[in-house]
C-alpha cells in the first residue's frame, strides 16, 4: 500500500477555507502515543526526588494542611 503524503495542518487562528483529508487511523494513532506518554510523564511514574506519584504528594500535602498527623490520633 502507497503512503499518502501528510497534509499540512494549517495554525491555531488560521482559517485556510478548506477542509484537509488526513487519515484517521494514523492521527489516532499518534494522539493516543503522544497522550499515552504525557499520563506516564505526568501520573504514573513515581519522582526520582521522593518515590511519590503526583497524587500521593497531593493528598500528603493536603493532609498536611489539615493537621492530619501521623502522631495524632
Amino acid at each position: 500500500m502507497a503512503k499518502t503524503p501528510k497534509a499540512v495542518l494549517p495554525k491555531p487562528g488560521e482559517n485556510p477555507g478548506r477542509i484537509i483529508d488526513i487519515d484517521v487511523s494514523q492521527e489516532m494513532s499518534e494522539s493516543f502515543l503522544e497522550y499515552a506518554y504525557s499520563v506516564i510523564y505526568s501520573r504514573a511514574l513515581p519522582d526520582a526526588r521522593d518515590g511519590l506519584k503526583p497524587v500521593q504528594r497531593r493528598i500528603l500535602h493536603q493532609m498536611s494542611d489539615m493537621g492530619l498527623r501521623p502522631d495524632k490520633g
